[in-house]
């Protein structure tokens, strides 16, 4: 229950520091007439989410995207494989 409560403390201070980073980045912005990202944000632009850290900034979906068919082609090897093994069991068994 402890860990429970420094972690919940542990999370609203990291919120309430990059709260006042970002918002003392557009009061600099602001004076400067610069145009920097933010310092962590989480947006929503054209069915993409949208991670700014640090001034960069990284399309989460995409990425999501690809792993998603990276893992389901890994999928199919592994089934493709087994089935195989599979055969062979099956063409000794049938022998013995």
């Amino acid at each position: 229950m402890r860990r429970i409560g420094i972690s919940i403390t542990l999370l609203a201070i990291m919120f309430l520091i990059i709260s006042a980073l970002n918002i003392s980045n557009a009061g600099i912005n602001q004076l400067t007439g610069e145009d920097r990202k933010a310092v962590l944000a989480v947006k929503m632009e054209d069915n993409d989410l949208c991670l700014q850290l640090l001034g960069e900034e990284y399309q989460c979906f995409e990425a999501l995207a690809y792993c998603t068919g990276y893992i389901e082609d890994l999928g199919m090897e592994i089934i493709n494989y087994l089935y195989s093994i599979a055969h062979i069991f099956k063409a000794v068994l049938s022998s013995l």
